[in-house]
């Protein structure tokens, strides 16, 4: 599944903004924590201060209910005071009893000490509240962000939206004066690539019909003579047999270039029909060179089987296969069958290298130093099973006589 750069930038313009606000909730949150501290020690102070400057000449006010005064003589322990804070020394400090946290202040006057114990229950309600409005601020910020990232992203990425869907429609990329110039540098090196890659094309149709057509006029020169020859009634019959296999060769060759140029142009073939594979195999086989090693040829494909393809291309890749399969198997047999729709060649011969395997498909490496290839049968392979769809593997023989395994995924009809 492909990620959107839009939802992309929307969730980092979302992240930034909910990492920017919660680092300054939370320091609003200990500042404010902070600030409560110090407004508790000053309502201390200033009630602890109070009542010992009243306790000399008026009787002692009654307290709030979060606020509670004691006095006990210096070095008596009395019963109502918790023993904890008996210990505490001269000041302001904090301390937790019945699950509560209170802060107490310590005075000494005369022979007396006095403690003033504050209640924060409140203040930490008040501090709960406000952590969780600015949890909520944080994410309905975060959610506001995350849908103006969209906004801004849709905004700032029109124009390589646009881009891209002339790209993909094949279209070239209109340059407007209101296009921003990185978006404009793209689109001329855009719109400088199709026009090479359209003069390449070009240059390479045109090579490929010259080509053609400088093949093809020796081709049919060729075969007219073999059948001027083969019509001459002195002629031996052997001889007769040699020119009927030179024309068959020839237009052999001629259907091979053919369907090689239809590769070459990127066109999948239109002459498409039921092919019975066994035969094609066998011909496969007949059309192979007279000075190829003489293998037992075992063909196990069933008779009846076919498959849909121009025969042409799949002449080529059967003339390819077989013919890689004979030139590295010096004695021996080769073996084709099927199996659940999947074509299998197998050889006794040498194998393939290990290191070599993973790159066999690629044009111009050979399987090994043994004849006279140039690394481009397999490459054709693997090109025209793109064509139809259908999958080509190799391996080397995991158990018995050594050599290698093609298989090849086919679409049976």
């Amino acid at each position: 599944m492909q990620r959107s750069l839009r939802n992309r930038l929307a969730w980092a313009m979302c992240l930034l903004t909910t990492t920017v606000i919660t680092v300054l909730a939370l320091a609003l949150s200990l500042a404010a924590e902070e600030r409560e501290e110090e407004l508790i020690d000053e309502i201390v102070n200033t009630a602890l201060n109070g009542q010992i400057t009243r306790a000399a000449t008026a009787p002692t006010e009654k307290l709030p209910e979060h606020l509670r005064l004691f006095r006990t003589p210096i070095g008596q322990i009395t019963a109502a005071l918790p023993a904890e804070l008996q210990r505490f020394p001269i000041g302001n400090s904090e301390w937790y009893g019945d699950q509560t946290e209170y802060h107490v202040g310590v005075r000494e006057v005369g022979n007396e000490r006095w403690y003033m114990l504050y209640n924060t229950e409140r203040h930490e309600r008040h501090l709960h509240h406000l952590q969780i409005r600015l949890l909520f601020a944080v994410l309905i910020l975060s959610g506001l962000a995350w849908l103006l990232g969209r906004f801004l992203a849709g905004n700032l990425l029109a124009q390589l939206t646009r881009l891209a869907s002339s790209v993909q429609l094949d279209q070239a990329p209109e340059l407007t004066p209101n296009m921003d110039k990185e978006v404009a540098v793209l689109a001329r090196a855009i719109a400088q690539f199709r026009e090479e890659k359209s003069q390449h094309l070009a240059r390479e149709r045109e090579f490929s019909a010259h080509v053609s057509h400088e093949i093809r006029t020796p081709l049919t020169r060729i075969r007219t003579s073999a059948e001027l020859l083969a019509e001459t009634a002195q002629l031996p019959p052997q001889h007769q047999q040699r020119c009927q296999k030179i024309m068959r060769a020839v237009d052999d060759l001629e259907e091979k270039l053919r369907a090689l140029l239809f590769l070459s142009r990127d066109i999948r073939p239109a002459l498409a029909r039921p092919i019975l594979l066994a035969a094609a195999l066998d011909a496969a086989v007949e059309r192979l060179p007279e000075q190829h090693a003489q293998l037992e040829w075992r063909n196990q494909v069933p008779p009846d089987y076919t498959v849909l393809a121009d025969p042409a291309l799949l002449d080529v890749l059967l003339d390819n296969l077989l013919s890689n399969a004979w030139r590295y198997t010096h004695v021996g047999s080769v073996c084709a069958q099927l199996k659940a729709d999947e074509l299998e060649i197998a050889d006794t011969g040498s194998g393939i290298a290990k290191t070599v395997l993973p790159h066999i498909f690629t044009p111009y490496q050979r399987g090994s130093d043994v004849g006279d290839g140039q690394g481009l049968g397999l490459a054709i392979v693997a090109r025209i099973c793109q064509v139809y769809g259908w999958n080509c593997r190799i391996e080397n023989a995991a158990t018995g006589p050594t050599g290698s395994h093609v298989y090849l995924k086919l679409s049976s009809q």
